[in-house]
């Protein structure tokens, strides 16, 4: 979309044989734009919004002639159908993984983002509705359980428009939404900061398609949680136990050493359950006593069925 400020207008034209004789023109960047009214009076009232449009130094779009502010106002759509556009457009040769993460952040805030909650049904419901339904490409073709379906037009009237995340209040309503959790506990830093940088594309596809001037998440003061990157003890084995689950899974039948062998190459030489499946004795170095290495073949995620993947040497030493 271009846009000018070099806007100036004529004089009206009468065409008595028209069924609308007074016709409204004006040029954007020397292209000539025309409107036709019936009466003297709505033309000189359509003349009038122009004008004050241009005095207000409002840029007008060189291919409709119309503001910005009038062409944003209609095409804009509501929140949950712009959600839908983002996901449906880049769906197609994500990860999984990368699907996932778009439903659950924007099912985080979309329930937020309405302009009323009367009448609005179990938020349990809704937030599962638009996880499952709404932002999972994969289920539109199947109409969903009449409860969703409910939830979801409930939704769909009560969304806000996209053109009112220009309000910063509307903004921090997105941020608060993602910071917390469905119970309205506090939710992991890493989460958080995961979900705006999936809102940040979200809000600049809005931008692309017109809807928004600019991102208005970065114009918002907001201070970003603390990632801990320490090593939490609490959620980690200690040898000692590492030592006593791979023995009772060693006691698991025929398949005991195979699990054994896996879990221990992921505890002990901190390799992914992926580059556990890839290894290979012959990319080992065994020596008769102490620790050796080896050089396994890192699973790297590719778009295509489950279980897919491509690889890639990596070398692991303990």
């Amino acid at each position: 979309m271009t846009s000018s400020y070099k806007v100036q207008f004529w004089e009206h034209r009468v065409r008595t044989d028209r069924r609308k004789p007074f016709m409204v023109r004006w040029t954007v960047a020397g292209l000539e734009f025309s409107e036709s009214f019936l009466t003297k009076t709505q033309a000189d009232g359509r003349k009038a919004q122009l004008i004050l449009a241009a005095r207000s130094h409002e840029p007008f779009d060189t291919e409709t002639g119309l503001p910005l502010s009038e062409l944003r106002e209609a095409n804009d759509v509501n929140w949950y159908q712009h959600g839908r556009n983002y996901v449906e457009s880049r769906w197609d040769g994500a990860p999984a993984k990368t699907r996932t993460t778009w439903a659950d952040a924007l099912a985080s805030v979309t329930f937020e983002l309405v302009k009323s909650k009367a009448g609005m049904p179990d938020k349990r419901l809704v937030r599962r509705a638009l996880y499952s339904w709404a932002f999972n490409i994969n289920n539109w073709a199947e109409e969903p359980p009449p409860e969703m379906a409910k939830a979801l037009a409930w939704v769909a009237k009560h969304s806000v428009k996209v053109s009112a995340l220009e309000e910063p209040k509307v903004v921090r309503q997105l941020l608060a939404a993602l910071s917390v959790k469905l119970d309205g506990t506090r939710a992991a830093p890493s989460v958080i900061l995961r979900k705006r940088r999936i809102m940040n594309h979200v809000l600049g596809q809005a931008v692309e398609d017109g809807l928004l001037t600019a991102n208005p998440l970065p114009l918002v003061q907001w201070q970003p949680p603390q990632v801990e990157e320490e090593v939490d003890p609490e959620y980690v084995m200690s040898p000692e136990q590492a030592a006593a689950m791979l023995a009772a899974v060693d006691r698991q039948g025929r398949r005991g050493p195979r699990l054994v062998a896996f879990f221990g190459c992921i505890y002990y030489a901190g390799m992914r359950p992926a580059e556990v499946v890839h290894l290979r004795k012959d990319r080992c170095v065994l020596p008769a006593k102490g620790w050796g290495s080896s050089t396994s073949m890192a699973a790297a995620p590719a778009s295509g069925p489950p279980g897919r993947t491509t690889a890639r040497p990596t070398t692991r030493g303990g």
